[in-house]
């Protein structure tokens, strides 16, 4: 999780805290904005100070007892995480989860933890040790702890603890009060050279940047620049101190809410849901929904709300289970209304939705492929080698059962799923992949018949 406030403090500190699978994690308190929500579960994130000395026992974990608690005045570096679920309770309790490792961090965040990357005056392009990023409008290019900068140096004039001479850049390391291999300089040059401009402080020239990855006015993998830059375009790992021009950095793929709920109607079923938090215009929001007819052989229709487009259906006897998304869309308290409907029959209707950061805009949509079944595990198809390696792939699953979908495979994580009284489960799972394989997953057998969907939407 990301963002939520997970205690009250009258000062903040910084600490240790062991959790399942993850002993002598440091970590630090930071002051909340107005109006942060908290987080909805029990994890392990809080304060000793509430229970040290009450005579209870001491948990296996949380903030270990005799670690040193430093002092912090609780402000964070730049704009605070956006409240974002990445992982699952699971995760927390157990210490283990399916998700991949976050590729970047930002001052010990992961990147995904914002919805638009604050302009902090310094990002990372390779990582960064916990809290010591960079500061005051100094950038890393390979990554650095505490104190120090290593494989990419640091540009822009500021520094860490320990300062820069001359403000300067240092292309491939640096040592003490000077720079080296193919370092410039905001002020001053180190051994490497700088030609026609170079790079220097506040922006970019035309001479050639050494050990950094800049040429001319292209961004390469690496590359750094003080101040800002023009026309030139960001790379994998490139880095703006003060922003880019006309080039945009990409959002990582990252589940922002979810929600699912179920009803039932005689000829028709009508479903909004309200989301916990308004929606970002933007996002992408994507809705598995389950029909099934209470009665007879015809299954029952489904319409989505304006703007809402069908991926893909699967069909099954009396039922279906649907994918649906809308892209960009506008900022929102509510889903608007699904409907299932069939004349005169009990109609079952349950859905589930999601709202994703970090994709396309337009064109999302990738794979999408349907299975049925009866009696065995719901599985879906497999999708293929997918266009790109950033993607998000949402499983969607239906039964004509009252059970619970669980024991996803292959890395999946299950969002939502709702029953509705009398008859039929719906639900949504979902994976962020980093690569091109071809994804599948299946759910424990729940003896009943079954349909399913698997869609790929490619990341920005």
């Amino acid at each position: 999780m990301c963002g939520y406030a997970v205690d009250f403090l009258r000062s903040c500190y910084a600490s240790t805290w062991d959790f399942p699978e993850a002993p002598a994690v440091a970590g630090e308190f930071f002051f909340c904005p107005p109006g942060t929500p908290h987080y909805g579960d029990w994890h392990y994130f809080g304060s000793r100070n509430w229970h040290k000395g009450d005579a209870t026992p001491w948990p296996d974990f949380g903030e270990t007892e005799d670690a040193k608690q430093a002092y912090r005045n609780g402000s964070f570096p730049v704009q605070h995480p956006d409240p974002i679920l990445i992982g699952d309770q699971q995760c927390l309790e157990v210490g283990f989860s399916a998700h991949e490792a976050p590729a970047s961090y930002l001052f010990g965040v992961p990147t995904r933890c914002w919805r638009d990357l604050p302009h902090s005056g310094g990002l990372a392009g390779g990582g960064v040790g916990i809290f010591g990023l960079t500061w005051k409008g100094g950038l890393a290019g390979g990554g650095g702890g505490r104190g120090q900068v290593t494989g990419g140096g640091l540009a822009g004039g500021g520094g860490l603890p320990r300062v820069l001479h001359g403000g300067g850049l240092a292309g491939g390391g640096l040592g003490k009060g000077q720079l080296a291999g193919g370092g410039l300089a905001g002020g001053g040059l180190g051994k490497g050279q700088l030609a026609g401009g170079g790079l220097a402080g506040g922006g970019l020239g035309k001479g050639q940047l050494a050990g950094g990855g800049l040429y001319g006015a292209a961004r390469q993998p690496g590359g750094l620049a003080g101040g800002g830059l023009g026309r030139a375009h960001i790379g994998a790992g490139g880095l703006a101190g003060g922003g880019a021009g006309s080039a945009a950095v990409p959002k990582p793929i990252s589940i922002v809410q979810h929600k699912s709920g179920g009803t039932s109607g005689t000829g028709t079923a009508s479903l909004s849901l309200t989301w916990t938090v308004q929606t970002t215009a933007g996002n992408q929001l994507v809705a598995i929904v389950h029909t099934r007819a209470g009665s007879g052989s015809v299954k029952p229709t489904i319409s989505a709300p304006a703007g809402w487009t069908l991926a893909i259906d699967s069909p099954n006897d009396i039922q279906r289970c649907a994918c649906y998304y809308l892209e960009n869309a506008a900022a929102e308290a509510s889903t608007g209304n699904f409907i299932g409907t069939l004349s005169g029959v009990l109609v079952n209707l349950v859905v589930a939705v999601v709202e994703v950061a970090g994709l396309k805009l337009s064109g999302t949509l990738d794979k999408a492929l349907a299975t049925n079944g009866v009696g065995t595990a719901p599985s879906t198809a497999a999708t293929g080698t997918l266009a790109q390696a950033k993607e998000l792939i949402v499983a969607g699953f239906s039964s004509n059962g009252l059970g619970t979908f669980s024991a996803p495979t292959n890395g999946f994580t299950i969002g939502d799923q709702a029953n509705v009284t009398g008859d039929g489960t719906g639900g949504l799972s979902w994976k962020i992949v980093a690569s091109t394989a071809t994804q599948s997953t299946a759910m424990a057998a729940m003896g009943a018949i079954w349909a399913a969907t698997i869609v790929s939407f490619l990341g920005s």
